[in-house]
C-alpha cells in the first residue's frame, strides 16, 4: 500500500527498518534531509495520494502537524497513530480528520530493546475503531513478525501506561541524577537498575515529558509513588 511515516525520529527509523518491505513509504520531517540514502521530504510537501499515514510523532506535535496537512489528506486514508498514549493523539486526530478512519496502536518496544526481531513483542491495539481491510493489513504486517497483540481502550491503555511506563520512566530519570556507580561489583538486581537507567535516558527528555503531560494517569501514580517512598523512609526511621 502507498503510505506516509511522518516522524523520522529513534522510533521512526525502527519502524522503517523493519515494515519498509510492507508499505510504499513516502518519509515526511519538520526538515528535509537524507538517512542512509532515504530522502526524507519535508511536511510541507506532503502528497496526499496515500492509502494509509503513520504518525511517529512527539505527543505535543499533534495538533500542530494535524493542522499542517489537514486540508491534504483524503477521507478513504487510514490514519495510525503510534504514540504511548491513546486519549489525547485519538481526540486530536478525530477533531482535525472527521471524516478519516483512526486506528491508535502502540508498539511495546523500541530501538533500545529490540535485536534483530520483533517477535516476542507486544503490539496494543486501541478497539475502539471497526476493523476493515487496511486496517487488518497493518494488523497482521506486525503479526506476520512475531508481534504478540493486545486489545485496548484509550482509557483501559492510558491508565495501565501510568505505570507499565511513565513508572519505569520516572524511576529511571529519578535514579538517573543519583549518578549511581556503574562498575562490576554489585547484585544482580543492581545491574537490573542501571540497565533500566540506561534505556530510560536513552530516549529524548521530550518523550519523557510527554508521557506525563499528556496521560491523564500519570499525575496520580507519581503521587503515589512518592507517598510510597515517604512511607518507607518513615519505617526506617521508627
Amino acid at each position: 500500500m502507498n503510505s506516509a511515516l511522518i516522524g523520522f525520529g529513534r522510533f521512526g527509523k525502527l519502524f522503517y527498518k523493519f515494515f519498509k518491505n510492507d508499505y510504499n513509504l513516502q518519509i515526511y520531517d519538520k526538515n528535509e534531509s537524507t538517512f542512509n540514502g532515504i530522502k526524507i521530504k519535508n511536511l510541507s510537501k506532503f502528497n496526499y495520494e496515500v492509502d494509509i499515514i503513520f504518525f511517529a510523532i512527539p505527543i505535543s506535535s499533534f495538533k500542530e502537524t494535524s493542522e499542517t496537512i489537514r486540508q491534504t489528506i483524503k477521507p478513504n486514508t487510514l490514519i495510525v497513530e503510534l504514540s504511548s498514549i491513546k486519549i489525547y493523539p485519538l481526540k486530536i486526530l478525530k477533531k482535525y480528520f472527521p471524516k478519516n478512519k483512526i486506528l491508535g496502536i502502540h508498539p511495546l518496544f523500541g530501538p533500545d530493546s529490540v535485536k534483530r526481531s520483533l517477535r516476542g513483542h507486544q503490539l496494543i491495539v486501541i478497539n475502539e475503531t471497526k476493523i476493515d481491510k487496511k486496517i487488518n493489513y497493518v494488523i497482521n504486517s506486525f503479526m506476520k513478525k512475531g508481534v504478540e497483540i493486545k486489545y485496548l481502550n484509550s482509557r483501559e491503555h492510558d491508565e495501565l501506561m501510568a505505570y507499565t511506563l511513565c513508572l519505569t520512566q520516572f524511576i529511571g530519570r529519578a535514579l538517573g541524577k543519583l549518578k549511581l556507580p556503574d562498575n562490576s561489583t554489585g547484585t544482580k538486581g543492581y545491574f537490573d537498575l542501571l540497565n533500566i537507567i540506561k534505556r530510560t535516558n536513552n530516549d529524548t527528555l521530550q518523550l519523557f515529558i510527554d508521557m506525563n503531560r499528556y496521560n491523564p494517569y500519570s499525575k496520580l501514580m507519581r503521587k503515589k509513588l512518592i507517598q510510597s517512598f515517604i512511607k518507607i523512609d518513615n519505617l526506617l526511621k521508627e
